[in-house]
Formats: C-alpha cells, structure tokens, sequence
C-alpha cells in the first residue's frame, strides 16, 4: 500500500474481499477494493497508507489466519506525518497453495490536521434504530400481566435487529424496517405478536387462534438453563467442565450513534 502498487496489494485479495473502511464505509468484491485504492486528483493532497503487522495467527485445523496490527494515512508520502491512523485485523485463506486476504476491518482511532475533516456516518440507505415513547406509555397503560411480555418483545426485535424503527399504528406498537417488519399488541387476557410479510420468514402460523401468527401469549417464562449452570446453586464442585469444542479470534467494531432529526 504505502508503494502505491495497486496491483502487488490486489493480488493477495480473493474475489470476494470484503473491508470495513477506517471510519466505516463498506468496500465488497475485488474490483471497488482496487478503485478505491487507485490515485486521484493531486498527489500531494492524495492519502497514501501504510499498515504494520503486529500478530499473526494460523489455525492448526484450517487453512486460516488472523493478523492485527497498525495503519495510518499520510498525505502525499508515507514519510509525511500521519493525519490519520488506527488498528486493522484480516482473516486470510490458503487457496491453491497461496495466502490471500478474504476481510479486513480498519478502525481508526487518531487524527491530526486535515485527518480529523472526516465523520464516521452510518451508510446510504440504512436507518439507526429508534424507540418511541408513545410504545413506553402503551406499555406503562396495559394489563399488569402484559407489560413484561410487550417489554420482552420489544427487547427481543431490537437485539435482532439493530436498526429498527418503532412507531404506532391502528393503536397498537409496529416495527419498521424497510417497511412494516412486525407488530404487538395486548387485549384484556392475553398478548399477540406477529410479522406483517410472515408467508416470507415461517411456514406457517397460529393465526386462527389469534392475531399474529402465535397464537395467545399470556405470560412469559425465563429460558431454561443448562445443567451444568443450574448446578452451580448445588455447589461449584457439582458443575461439570465443557471443554471447548471450537474457538478463535474476532474483531469488532464500536460506534457512538448520531442523533438524528425525524
């Protein structure tokens, strides 16, 4: 990279690269990799970057790697002094006998002068998740024995999905994602939950016995814990050890949300 060898830095990719960029643009597939990487407008003004490796870990079972380290991004030479910087980490596969890069992801972390221009925004087209207080109060107004199962509902669609969007509709909570994703709702002795597109995500439903497609939720019930944990109320010693059957290294990325005006 700090070469400018487009070409060098292409041929360690597969096809399907995939890379999560410095402030967290998404770059999928070979070809935008490299146009990405391709010089532009005026050399001194360009971003010329520069990664070093700190670890490098190949599993003993597959034919994968794990490598972090350093980048940083200096104008016009990597000489110059940097203006922006952070950690990465690449999974790598041995394909044909060669090494190649299948994912990066780069986080950046540091940055001085013209490097701190840049804002870390989410990507075109997708939503960041909101709550709705008028759900907080539909909520707080219905039966004692509906709140904890509308509260675990909706704390169950949002760990699913992230960027869901709440709002109110027919009186009763929805939840929006590219449209209507699903919705709940409580009656006088029991609660309904159901997806708007459910032909899409199940085989079939409940429906007859309910709105939705799941019939009549009338309490919840904690999930039921493994043994070995439960038995750790009759003393540590009695809680048999799980070996691990498979583990290895990860990378992930945190970001603050941006508020945004409805």
């Amino acid at each position: 990279m700090a070469t400018g060898d487009v070409d060098r830095a292409a041929s360690f990719w597969t096809d399907d690269v995939s890379l999560r960029r410095g402030l967290g643009q998404v770059v999928n597939g070979k070809a935008p990799y490299r146009a990405l990487l391709q010089p532009s407008g005026s050399r001194d003004s360009a971003l010329v970057f520069k990664r070093e490796t700190t670890d490098v870990e190949t599993s003993e079972k597959w034919p994968l790697a794990f490598e972090t380290g350093t980048w940083s991004g200096h104008l016009g030479t990597v000489s110059a002094p940097a203006v922006i910087g952070g950690r990465y980490s690449a999974q790598w596969i041995k394909r044909d006998g060669r090494w190649l890069i299948r994912g990066e992801v780069f986080v950046a972390l540091t940055c001085s002068g013209t490097g701190c221009s840049s804002r870390a925004e989410r990507e075109p087209g997708t939503c960041m998740g909101t709550r709705d207080t008028r759900i907080d109060a539909h909520i707080g107004n219905s039966a004692v024995f509906a709140k904890p199962i509308l509260t675990h509902l909706r704390e169950i669609i949002h760990a699913a999905c992230p960027d869901v969007e709440e709002t109110m509709k027919w009186s009763f909570p929805h939840f929006m994602y590219n449209g209507v994703l699903c919705s709940m709702a409580s009656f006088k002795a029991h609660c309904a939950f159901g997806f708007w597109k459910s032909k899409l995500v199940m085989d079939a439903g409940r429906d007859d016995e309910a709105m939705g497609q799941f019939g009549r939720t009338m309490s919840v019930r904690p999930a039921r814990q493994p043994r070995a944990c439960t038995a750790a109320h009759r003393g540590m010693d009695q809680c048999p050890q799980t070996a691990h059957v498979i583990r290895g290294r990860y990378s992930v990325i945190f970001a603050r949300p941006v508020s945004q005006s409805r």
